[in-house]
């Protein structure tokens, strides 16, 4: 089973003033509504495609929709132009940037072995040393340190001690630091080794929560992870 977070549950196109579900695509032109389920997570600045095969050929790749913002606590329907060939196969393709990879060697910094999860402190700097492993083979990728913070707010009970105590978990992605662009895999890996240099953001982040929660706050750890984002492809549709 594998689990896709992006999915077209229905169709529909504009004939005689009005619109009209269809169950399948057919050749011609028209403009439709696309109604994608984002399974609780939004959609960001993505693109749409239409994939036509012919006989397992691919004969047409068009975009069909591009800057593809969807709410998923308020979904819209997407209205397209869209222009079908004559196919045997077709498929809508979801493309939008995000995490790709995993690490396959301890990262390194200045040459020592560090935490993969706390690569950086607050205003540290020095070199980087990655090795990373990737499904397919990539054009386009960047590299950037990702910082979260992870926390409890106590929501009931007079302290953290209270045997009545509930608390409430948070993980915030307070930043995205950049290091590296325009990465390309190699027999779907990547081998990197630069200097790399983080802001002082997260002490300050942590003193912003101390005095928002007071004494309601438990800090319960920081992470500052390599992430590398490319453009990462979610099959919305297949027929044929």
């Amino acid at each position: 089973y594998e689990f896709h977070p992006f999915a077209l549950y229905r169709m529909e196109i504009y004939e005689n003033k009005t619109w009209k579900p269809i169950s399948k695509l057919g050749p011609g032109e028209y403009k439709a509504r696309l109604y994608i389920s984002a399974f609780g997570r939004d959609v960001k600045d993505a693109m749409i495609r239409l994939r036509a095969y012919k006989d397992g050929n691919l004969i047409g790749d068009e975009i069909i929709a591009q800057n593809v913002n969807i709410d998923h606590l308020n979904e819209e329907p997407l209205e397209v132009d869209i222009k079908v060939p004559n196919a045997t196969r077709y498929e809508l393709v979801l493309i939008q940037k995000g995490p790709v990879g995993a690490l396959t060697e301890a990262p390194k910094l200045d040459g020592k072995i560090i935490n993969p999860t706390r690569v950086l402190n607050d205003g540290q700097k020095g070199e980087l040393e990655l090795k990373a492993k990737f499904r397919k083979d990539y054009g386009d990728v960047s590299l950037y340190l990702r910082a979260t913070v992870i926390y409890l707010v106590r929501t009931q009970g007079t302290s953290n001690e209270d045997e009545n105590a509930v608390f409430e978990p948070h993980m915030d992605i307070i930043h995205y630091e950049k290091i590296a662009d325009n990465l390309k895999t190699t027999n779907k890996e990547i081998t990197f080794k630069g200097n790399a240099e983080f802001p002082n953001i997260i002490n300050p982040y942590i003193e912003e929560l101390k005095k928002k929660y007071g004494d309601k706050l438990t800090i319960r750890g920081v992470r500052v992870e390599p992430v590398f984002i490319a453009d990462k492809e979610y099959v919305i549709y297949t027929q044929g």
